[in-house]
This record gives structure tokens, C-alpha cells and sequence, in this order.
């Protein structure tokens, strides 16, 4: 009897040591919640970390409208920790950033390079991985947060609302995450891209809240704009329309675009829309020169249609899937020739020789950049056009 019992109270003192309990609780009233982030540098070539709390009240149920929904608070330090830190002397709640939605980086800091910002990210528990990043385009990363914004009380929400639709609907956006971009950076063969943002109309009326959301067309306003090209962790430039919309259909993010095409000598009277597109990368060596064959399978349908054509007859439809895979093709050939001229294999072709032909990839892979300007690179369009609408002919005619 006298064993059981000191078996019961080791088996009860063990599961107490197991318990850890709340040592570490953090009270949500005690935290300051960060929504966004931005960082800058200065004159002195520190870096200026911007953060973006919510305002609890404004965005509950007892808003007064009387204060802004979100509180931006920027301060400086020599490193990306320091600054961040620093904003503690001004907020007087213990700042949590495990809520972050999105990270705005300067163009001035990208051209300096950004492995240091991932290396916090990557550290650091508390940031999560599904963290969008983004490039603010001629505006500082603290100015584009300070933007007010309609529709979207805060302006986190707004951002990573607005890239995941435009990504999907547009195809000149990419909503890249920590985990996407460091995946690139530690690539020896793949050049990371970055959505770009920036604020058009008037950026010193969009800081204030009841000026620029009050007003039917607001003063200022977020926009997306283009994808930031870099080499390794340093900005190079910026890539829009075609050469954008050509890059993502190289990497496979392709969703559902429009594709507008003419008929005879009009320009621009069908739309066509992208259901859904796979597109594969195929390498080889041919006499010892290295060659890839790029292959996309884009399916769609018909949207709009002011041609004479009749789309139940099979053959139009054929020649409608020639004409809609020309203009994918030349948005593809167009970031091409841009990226290789940059000498920015944002394609991922590196990537593909290293897991196809490993040796040959490791004699050439510091030289990639000038093997990349120069690649012969096939591109195939094999395209579907499966539906056609609610009618196969349009109602002009008879």
C-alpha cells in the first residue's frame, strides 16, 4: 500500500513539473498590437523603423470618430532591433509584432540591401513568416503608412486586402512573404522580386484622416505599382505592365488576369479572362550550351466580345486561342529581354540547371549573371479557351 501511494505522488510530482504554467503571460490590454512596419533610413544613415499600432476603441464597436484608427510611431537606431526598440520610449504599451500583416521597406534601404531586415525576421520568434513584404516606390516607408485610407479603417488592412486582389485579378503584383523572399535569398540560381507601392494624387493631404476619407475622390491614394528587381538582397530596378505581368507568368503566379486582344484592324475588343495558368521549366545541355524551353498552359474564357465572330463555330475559337497565346508570349519575351539585359534571373533558370545537370551548374554558377543576359530560351504557349459565356455569338449580329 505504502508503494502505491509514493508511486501515485511521484507520478503526481511529475506532472507538476510539466506544467508550466503563465510564467509568461502578456496581458492584451499591456501590449501595443503592431499591424504594420516600415523602415527607412536617415541622413546619418541610421535605420528609422516606423510602426503601426490600432487604435482599440476606434475600431470597436464604440468608435467616436474623434481620434485616428491607427497611431504610427517612428523611431532611429544603428540596428534594425535598436530602432525597433526605441519606439518603446514613446509607446506606453509593450510592443507586439506577432500581428504584423505587412512590412514596407524604402527604396533607399533596398538599394542598400535587405539580407540584415530578413535576418531579424528570419531570428526572431515573434514575426511570423507569413509576413507580407513590400518596396514603397518615391515615397519614404513612413509617409506611405501615415497614408489615410477609405473603405479600410487601417491602413495594414488595406495594403494586404488590396495586393492579394490585385495579384489575383491584375497579375502585376506578387504577395511575397518573409518565407518566399528568404527562399530566393539563400537561392544560388533565382533573383528575389518584391511588389512595389506608392501613393499617387497629393501625399501631404493623406496624412490626415478626416481630409482624405471624407472626400469622394480621396486627395491621396495606395497604389500598387510594378515589381522591384533585385540581385541577390540589392534592388536593381523596377519592372511594370509587360515585363511585370511576364515575370509572374515565368514564376507560376498567374491567376486571373484580363488579356485584351483586337479583331482585324480594331484594337482591343475581346476580353479574355484567365481561369487558371501552369507553367513548367524545362532544362537541358545542348552541346554543351545550356538551353531552356519555358512552357505555359493557360486556361480562360471569353468575358466580353464586340467582333463579328461567332464563337460556336470551332474554328474561330482556335484561331481566338492563337491570337490570346501571341500576347501572353510577347509579355513573356518582353521581361525576358528586360531581365536579361539587368542580367536578373528572376526565372528561377539557375535554380532549374542546379537540380538538372548539378555539375555543370557548379563550374558556372559565379558567372550565372552572364550566362543568364545571353540564355537561349524557348517559350511554348499551349492555350484553352473552354467557355465562351452565356452566347457564342455577339448581339450585333443577325
Amino acid at each position: 500500500m505504502g508503494m502505491k501511494r509514493l508511486k501515485g505522488l511521484l507520478a503526481i510530482f511529475l506532472c507538476i513539473c510539466l506544467l508550466t504554467g503563465c510564467w509568461n503571460r502578456r496581458e492584451i490590454d499591456e501590449l501595443a498590437i503592431v499591424l504594420a512596419a516600415g523602415i527607412d533610413k536617415t541622413e546619418k544613415g541610421q535605420y528609422r523603423f516606423s510602426l503601426q499600432f490600432v487604435n482599440p476603441s476606434e475600431v470597436a464597436g464604440e468608435a467616436t470618430g474623434r481620434s485616428s484608427s491607427v497611431t504610427t510611431y517612428a523611431d532611429n537606431g544603428y540596428s534594425l532591433f535598436e530602432a525597433l526598440r526605441a519606439a518603446s520610449q514613446i509607446s506606453p504599451r509593450r510592443l507586439y509584432v506577432g500581428s504584423t500583416q505587412v512590412l514596407v521597406i524604402s527604396e533607399e534601404v533596398a538599394k542598400e540591401g535587405i539580407e540584415e531586415i530578413f535576418d531579424l525576421l528570419h531570428r526572431d520568434p515573434e514575426f511570423q513568416t507569413s509576413l507580407k513584404i513590400l518596396v514603397a516606390r518615391g515615397i519614404s516607408a513612413e509617409d506611405l503608412l501615415s497614408t489615410a485610407t477609405s473603405l479600410e479603417k487601417v491602413p495594414a488592412s488595406k495594403l494586404t486586402r488590396t495586393l492579394q486582389i490585385t495579384e489575383k485579378v491584375w497579375a502585376e503584383s506578387i504577395a511575397n512573404t518573409t518565407h518566399d523572399i528568404v527562399g530566393d535569398l539563400v537561392s544560388e540560381g533565382k533573383d528575389p522580386v518584391i511588389s512595389g507601392v506608392r501613393v499617387t494624387g497629393d501625399p501631404g493631404k493623406g496624412r490626415k484622416e478626416p481630409e482624405n476619407t471624407k472626400e469622394i475622390i480621396p486627395p491621396a491614394k495606395i497604389k500598387f505599382a510594378g515589381l522591384a528587381l533585385f540581385r541577390k538582397d540589392r534592388f536593381k530596378g523596377w519592372a511594370d505592365y509587360k515585363q511585370a505581368r511576364g515575370i509572374l507568368w515565368g514564376r507560376d503566379k498567374i491567376r486571373n488576369p484580363p488579356v485584351s486582344i483586337g479583331c482585324k484592324k480594331e484594337k482591343y475588343k475581346i476580353s479574355i479572362e484567365t481561369v487558371r495558368s501552369k507553367t513548367r521549366i524545362h532544362t537541358e545541355l545542348v552541346h554543351g550550351k545550356p538551353k531552356v524551353r519555358m512552357v505555359i498552359r493557360p486556361v480562360a474564357r471569353v468575358t466580353e466580345l464586340i467582333c463579328l465572330i461567332d464563337l460556336d463555330n470551332p474554328e474561330n475559337i482556335h484561331q481566338l486561342e492563337k491570337r490570346y497565346a501571341k500576347v501572353i508570349r510577347n509579355e513573356v519575351k518582353a521581361a525576358l529581354r528586360f531581365t536579361q539585359k539587368k542580367k536578373l534571373d528572376v526565372f528561377g533558370f539557375g535554380d532549374a540547371f542546379s537540380r538538372s545537370n548539378n555539375e555543370w551548374w557548379k563550374t558556372v554558377k559565379d558567372k550565372w549573371p552572364s550566362y543568364y543576359s545571353r540564355l537561349d530560351v524557348q517559350v511554348d504557349i499551349v492555350p484553352s479557351i473552354r467557355r465562351t459565356g452565356l452566347r457564342g455569338k455577339p448581339f450585333q449580329a443577325k
